[in-house]
């Protein structure tokens, strides 16, 4: 049986004799991909503003939604779910949430990795992102005002997460999707 690895935040994934790309516009990602590779990074970006394209798309991070994985049967997990998704603009303690959800803080943390994949901590940050691309895409709200109504005080620090999960700065972000 063949070894697999799905990276889905790659555009184009190049394991030597095969070479994979991915969403709607995979085929001109593919095609800029394998011009660069044995054309050279100039022909390339040539090919990309003759195509009307953006040619500096490497991850689809920016273009991927949180979907929370709730597809488990541990209710005591769900109801903090929900809880986290309610109140995400709160200061969070997790031995609180553990004790609202009638789990000890250990028990709770580890269920909510095993049912949900995310740690409880990494969960309610991407649901903070999720929250500020929508607001970033919807709204002309200054940045730093969004950050604030995620529930975020340190504005730097929301941005380097904001940046890790979507590959681009708040600001950039809103530029490209707004």
């Amino acid at each position: 049986m063949p070894f697999i690895r799905l990276e889905t935040d790659q555009l184009v994934v190049d394991n030597g004799d095969v070479i994979c790309a991915g969403g709607s516009m995979a085929y001109i990602d593919l095609s800029l991909y394998l011009v660069e590779k044995y054309l050279g990074k100039e022909v390339a970006s040539d090919c990309a503003k003759l195509l009307v394209f953006d040619p500096v798309r490497e991850k689809q991070s920016p273009y991927m939604s949180f979907q929370a994985q709730k597809d488990h049967e541990d209710q005591p997990i769900l109801k903090a779910q929900e809880w986290l998704e309610s109140h995400f603009k709160q200061e969070v303690s997790l031995d609180s949430l553990a004790e609202h959800v009638g789990l000890s803080s250990r028990t709770f943390k580890r269920r909510f990795k095993q049912a949900t994949n995310e740690n409880p901590i990494n969960y309610l940050q991407r649901i903070r992102v999720e929250q500020a691309k929508n607001k970033l895409e919807k709204t002309t709200e200054p940045v730093n005002k969004i950050i604030w109504s995620v529930g975020y005080e340190d504005i730097s620090s929301f941005r380097q997460l904001f940046k890790r999960f979507t590959g681009l700065t708040p600001r950039d972000y809103r530029q490209k999707f707004a």
